[in-house]
């Protein structure tokens, strides 16, 4: 399902002559029924915003022409490799990007490189490459590959994310509750909550689906990080409870600490690939 927006800003704006037009494109399809993990993780979306002023462009109704006269001269894609060029009179924007982990391999305006932060960061949220952390917590994996960390610390709550959709990396997350470890953490996320009752709750939704079909073996499966490798966590917390996927995972005590083995039961994981 594909859409395009074309808006302007609100009349009470227009005496400051500024305006802006987007486009949005997403997936083209008669529905989204059937639609593979593959598309939905390619499937991709974007937008330019432009703003001008009375000194400039002379009207708003100038502006308008430039705008509306604007095209997309490029836009192609190789698995999750994006290049895109914007072009209107006077103007020329050009990327290539990486759209899940966000790195940019061209970021180009007017011919000109355009210098853009490595990290985008705050105390409660943050985007880094190897490590980042947030005012209370730290999340890391290998250098110079992505990772996001959210903090909401009010409700006890910290998540960690992989957005390598196509690798399995290592990762390790540090919060005031407990600490994580995984060897092998595919395309996903790690839910950490403590409880009212100083429990602790792990909530893991990450796999590297299928894009094509594997032996229904668990040992093959683990092999190649279908799913996360054993995480092993580090807490003071007296419980813990977890969840794969939206299925019960079983944590095991081992070495005064906790286990979650997502591997433990074949069955599930045969089903979710379609066997």
């Amino acid at each position: 399902v594909g859409h395009g927006v074309e808006r302007e800003l609100p009349d009470r704006d227009r005496e400051t002559d500024a305006s802006h037009r987007s486009y949005q494109d997403n997936f083209s399809g008669d529905g989204i029924d059937g639609i593979s993990d593959k598309d939905w993780v390619q499937a991709r979306n974007g937008f330019v915003v432009e703003m001008g002023d009375k000194a400039e462009y002379g009207s708003f109704a100038n502006f308008q022409d430039k705008i509306l006269a604007s095209k997309v001269a490029k836009d192609s894609s190789s698995g999750f490799q994006r290049q895109i060029a914007y072009e209107r009179e006077g103007r020329k924007l050009e990327m290539d990007w990486n759209c899940y982990s966000e790195a940019f391999s061209k970021r180009l305006v007017d011919g000109k490189d355009d210098p853009w932060p490595d990290l985008l960061a705050s105390p409660d949220f943050a985007v880094g490459t190897g490590a980042t952390k947030t005012a209370d917590a730290s999340i890391s994996t290998l250098t110079g590959k992505s990772v996001w960390l959210l903090s909401a610390a009010p409700v006890k709550t910290w998540v960690g994310y992989q957005p390598n959709a196509e690798e399995t990396l290592p990762l390790v997350l540090k919060t005031p509750v407990a600490e994580l470890k995984a060897d092998a953490f595919p395309f996903g996320k790690l839910i950490v909550r403590q409880t009212d009752d100083g429990k602790l709750s792990c909530e893991i939704d990450a796999s590297y689906r299928p894009f094509f079909h594997h032996p229904e073996r668990a040992a093959i499966y683990q092999a190649r990080g279908t799913l996360p490798s054993v995480i092993r966590i580090s807490t003071g917390a007296p419980e813990v409870s977890a969840t794969l996927n939206g299925r019960p995972c079983p944590v095991t005590k081992e070495n005064g600490g906790f286990v979650i083995n997502p591997y433990h039961d074949p069955k599930p994981i045969r089903e979710d690939a379609g066997f």
